[in-house]
C-alpha cells in the first residue's frame, strides 16, 4: 500500500539528466534569439497593457524567455556551480535592463500617457503573488524535468506574470513616476526570487546535486538556506503589508456598499450619483454625492441613519432645486430606476 502511494506521488526523472542540464543551460543564454524574443515580447506586453488587451499580454508572457536565468541561478546554487551562478545572474541583470529599456522607449514614444488599471495592478504585489511565484517555481521546474513539459512551462509563465511588472516599471521610468517604477520593479523581483526559491526547493528534494556530481556539501547547503530564508522574509514583509491594506480597503468598500443599500431602502427618493470609501490618516471616510437637494432630504436624517460608527460620512448635495433641467434629469433617473425594478421583478 505504502509503495503504491509512494509510486503515485513520486517524481522520477522522465528524461536523461544530460537533456535536463542542456535545457537549463540553453535557458540561461541571452544572446541572439532569446534577446530578440524578449524585446518583441516586451513591446507586445506594453501594447496589451496600454489597450487593456488581455490576449496580447498572455501572448507576450508565453514567448518571454525571462524564466531561464532565474531557474539557472536556482540550479547553480543547488549544485554549487559558480560558473552557472555567475552566467545566470549576469544574464538576469542583462534581461532586466533590456526589458526596462524596451518598455521605457515604448512609453516615451507612445501617444498614450495615461496609466491604465492593469498597469497599476502590477505595482502592488501581495503575499498571494509571493505564493503564486513560489508554486509557479515548483511547477516550472517540473515542466523542465518532464518529457514534453512545454505546456507546463508556458502555463507557469502566464500564471507568474513576470512581464507586466517590468512594463509598469518602464512606464514609471518614462513618465518619471518613481512610485510606479519602484512598485513594478519590486513586483518583478518578488516574482523572480520566489520562482527561484520554488525551483531550488524541488531540485534539492529530488536530490539532483547527488545525481549530477555527487555533491552534497552540508555546510554550503546550510549557509545558502539561511541566506535564502533571510532574503525571503525581507522581500515578503512589504507584500504582507500591501495585502493587509488591500483587505482593509475591501472591507471598507463592503461596509460602505451595505450602508448605501440600507439608506436607499429607507429613503427611496434618494438619487445617489456615486460614493467613495477611503482611509485617510487611519480614519475611515465615506463621501456620497447626491442629486437631491438638501431641502428635500435633510442631512441630519441621513447622518442619524448612519450604521457605520467608525466611519465619517460626508454627504454632498446639489445647491438648489430650482433648476428645471436638473428636475427633469432627476425625474428621468427615477423613471429609469423604476423601469429597472420592474424588469427585475419580471425576470
Amino acid at each position: 500500500m505504502l509503495r503504491k502511494i509512494k509510486e503515485s506521488f513520486g517524481l522520477p526523472l522522465e528524461e536523461n539528466i544530460d537533456v535536463t542540464l542542456n535545457e537549463i543551460k540553453d535557458g540561461i543564454q541571452f544572446t541572439g534569439h532569446n534577446m530578440w524574443l524578449l524585446f518583441f515580447a516586451m513591446i507586445m506586453a506594453c501594447i496589451g497593457l496600454t489597450n487593456n488587451n488581455i490576449t496580447a499580454i498572455i501572448g507576450s508572457m508565453l514567448i518571454s524567455p525571462l524564466m531561464g536565468p532565474v531557474v539557472g541561478i536556482a540550479f547553480g546554487l543547488s549544485i554549487s556551480d559558480k560558473i552557472s551562478i555567475y552566467q545566470s545572474f549576469r544574464n538576469y541583470v542583462f534581461a532586466l535592463l533590456i526589458s526596462l529599456c524596451s518598455s521605457t522607449i515604448f512609453f516615451l514614444i507612445s501617444p498614450f500617457h495615461n496609466s491604465t488599471n492593469i498597469l497599476n495592478d502590477y505595482t502592488h504585489p501581495t503575499i498571494f503573488d509571493v505564493m503564486l511565484a513560489f508554486f509557479g517555481g515548483l511547477a516550472g521546474f517540473l515542466g523542465i524535468i518532464k518529457k514534453d513539459g512545454t505546456k507546463v512551462i508556458a502555463g507557469v509563465a502566464v500564471a507568474t506574470s513576470c512581464m507586466p511588472p517590468l512594463c509598469s516599471a518602464g512606464y514609471g521610468l518614462a513618465n518619471l513616476n518613481w512610485q510606479m517604477f519602484l512598485g513594478g520593479l519590486y513586483f518583478y523581483i518578488i516574482n523572480s526570487f520566489f520562482i527561484g526559491v520554488g525551483s531550488q526547493l524541488l531540485i534539492r528534494w529530488m536530490q539532483l546535486p547527488k545525481i549530477i556530481q555527487n555533491n552534497d556539501n552540508e555546510i554550503q547547503k546550510t549557509s545558502s538556506t539561511w541566506l535564502i530564508s533571510m532574503l525571503s522574509i525581507i522581500l515578503m514583509l512589504p507584500s504582507i503589508w500591501i495585502a493587509y491594506d488591500k483587505w482593509k480597503q475591501q472591507t471598507l468598500n463592503d461596509h460602505a456598499q451595505k450602508y448605501i443599500e440600507k439608506i436607499k431602502s429607507k429613503y427611496p427618493d434618494l438619487i445617489i450619483v456615486e460614493h467613495r470609501a477611503s482611509i485617510i490618516e487611519n480614519k475611515e471616510k465615506l463621501e456620497i454625492v447626491l442629486l437631491n437637494d438638501s431641502t428635500k432630504i435633510h442631512p441630519k436624517l441621513l447622518i442619524e441613519a448612519n450604521a457605520l460608527d467608525k466611519m465619517d460620512i460626508n454627504w454632498k448635495f446639489v445647491k438648489s432645486f430650482e433648476n428645471s433641467e436638473l428636475q427633469q434629469l432627476q425625474l428621468r433617473l427615477k423613471n429609469v430606476e423604476e423601469e429597472l425594478v420592474k424588469l427585475n421583478n419580471k425576470n
